[in-house]
């Protein structure tokens, strides 16, 4: 019976000396070496959970230890981001207030189908985050200092917008010629035979309807090709990804040196 019993607690002993250490977790590792802006939401959301079971590993195997005087209390540990040390609430600010861009489609210039390769990529949409809000593209670049690129992305917009406005305006236009067209076929059914000249009149009015349908379908065709036109456009932004991507680290790198210095 003892013998059974020592054999037990030794079992349960080396299961509990087996506990695996969070802060050793490979994938954990891996994305700590990443900075955030290269960290997708996936990351990210597992690098935290990580690193607060981590603290939580180190404070309970740390209990009856001497701390090293030099050592920085865990409430002050930092984290680096673009070589800069943050600490946490400077990080939360930090996350508060960075730029983001999130692409949403891709255009592809060229495909080859035999290696199944896109050539010629240009990515065609992105979305601008401050923190975790949404913004225009005329608010990204006045945030990031960019005056002109912002007047000229609101530009861009309110042009398309035209397209658009027009497009309905020329359509409902369209419509109301060729409405009137129908209206004067339906008065010339009430030509009577006694009306002089019957068959000039009765001609005359029925090209005349059909000038005016004519008139009306061309600029009711352009009005829906102008607010698809302007539809299509309103899907893109102004400025292509490269850009907004390098603009988006410049002003970043600058707010990470200004929180770091508070």
């Amino acid at each position: 019976m003892i013998k059974h019993t020592t054999s037990l607690i030794l079992l349960v002993g080396f299961a509990f000396g087996q506990i695996v250490n969070p802060c050793e977790d490979e994938r954990y590792l891996q994305i700590k070496n990443k900075s955030f802006d290269d960290m997708s939401e996936r990351e990210y959301s597992y690098f935290i959970k990580m690193d607060e079971e981590c603290k939580r590993f180190e404070q309970n195997n740390s209990v009856g230890k001497v701390e090293n005087q030099n050592q920085q209390p865990t409430s002050t540990k930092k984290e680096s981001v673009n070589n800069f040390s943050l600490t946490d609430n400077q990080l939360k600010e930090f996350n508060k207030r960075k730029l983001s861009i999130e692409i949403v489609t891709k255009g592809v210039g060229s495909f080859n189908t035999q290696m199944g390769l896109a050539v010629g990529e240009s990515w065609r949409k992105w979305t601008a985050y401050i923190g975790f809000e949404k913004i225009s593209e005329e608010q990204f670049f006045s945030l990031a200092g960019y005056k002109d690129e912002s007047l000229k992305a609101k530009g861009f917009r309110n042009k398309h917008k035209g397209f658009i406005v027009g497009g309905i305006l020329g359509s409902i236009f369209g419509l109301s010629r060729i409405g009137t067209a129908m209206g004067i076929i339906d008065d010339r059914s009430n030509i009577g035979f006694d009306t002089p000249d019957y068959r000039s009149v009765y001609d005359a009015e029925g090209k005349k309807a059909d000038g005016i349908a004519f008139q009306g379908s061309v600029i009711f065709g352009l009005g829906v090709g102008s607010i698809v036109y302007g539809s299509i456009q309103l899907g893109k932004n102004w400025a292509p990804y490269a850009t907004v991507q390098g603009i988006a680290e410049e002003y970043n790198n600058k707010l990470i040196k200004e929180i770091s210095n508070k």
